[in-house]
């Protein structure tokens, strides 16, 4: 296994991957599309999402290129998703948390209308030009930090007390802005993922992994533990959606079982690995 490989059972898979698996097997890598394996050998699926344009897929049996590389549009799913229902807004105090990964921008979530454009009230943090942003329809809007848009993955916490909002990006504080909060409009919904048509724009460049919503200001020390082993040591959430749950592939193994790992793809969107690189195992 190379050294920047992980198991499958692994929490965090990155946005462009290299499946790497032995033996029979049948992989669902989405809804849509499963690959079956029927031939015992080593095989490798490349999932890549470029800056531009469909997923890519690419797979290989025995270090030969069998399939692709193969534009594959059902394979975008950013885990953008509407809660009505849900109960968190983002009015009065509030601590919000999002871990993602991204190359491009578009909205981690929001409160704003079920439908229709953006409007007063309107609520929403997303990445504009790299960088997270929070904003308030007709109020304001605060921003700060380092580019995020770099495909690794990121934790970004909003939270408001008393009226004052801050920013914070990877352990970091990288904004803060007093009168920066009001009410949520009544008949607004949360969103993960996108806002409104007219504004934020969708997360359909990367995934967002988590989003975790209190219904209270968190003391710092709280905070704190959310940049740590994915928050896990911080209080139980109001509101916790894990939206990639669904885009980790679904591996069902033949007999003798399936020696398997994944790894980031290290490669250029876009470039195929060669079948010599593949035969000597590298990267």
């Amino acid at each position: 296994m190379p050294r920047d490989a992980k198991p499958l059972d692994s929490p965090e898979w990155p946005t462009n991957y290299r499946l790497h698996l032995e033996g029979l097997s049948k992989v669902k890598l989405g809804k849509d599309l499963t690959l079956d394996f029927e031939k015992q050998g080593v095989h490798d699926i490349a999932v890549e999402h470029p800056e531009k344009g469909a997923p890519v897929l690419r797979v290989w049996e025995d270090g030969k290129l069998v399939r692709g590389p193969e534009e594959v549009p059902s394979l975008r799913d950013s885990g953008a998703k509407s809660f009505p229902d849900a109960g968190p807004g983002l009015g009065g105090d509030f601590t919000a948390m999002s871990r993602f990964e991204t190359t491009g921008d578009g909205t981690l979530f929001s409160v704003c209308p079920p439908a229709g454009n953006w409007e007063p009230q309107s609520k929403a943090l997303f990445i504009r030009d790299g960088k997270p942003v929070y904003d308030i329809g007709w109020l304001g809007e605060m921003t700060g930090g380092p580019a995020v848009n770099d495909g690794k993955t990121h934790v970004v916490v909003l939270t408001v007390k008393d009226g004052t909002a801050r920013l914070m990006l990877d352990g970091k504080e990288v904004a803060e802005e007093a009168s920066l909060s009001n009410p949520d409009k009544k008949g607004h919904v949360f969103k993960v993922g996108r806002a409104a048509p007219d504004f934020g724009g969708d997360f359909e460049k990367g995934r967002i992994l988590e989003v975790k919503v209190w219904k209270r200001a968190l003391p710092g020390n709280e905070i704190g533990l959310l940049f740590k082993k994915e928050g896990k040591g911080a209080n139980t959430p109001d509101f916790n959606h894990v939206p990639d749950a669904g885009r980790t592939p679904v591996i069902d193994g033949g007999p003798g079982g399936v020696p398997a790992w994944v790894q980031r793809d290290h490669s250029p969107i876009g470039a195929a690995w060669n079948d010599a690189t593949l035969a000597e195992g590298k990267t």
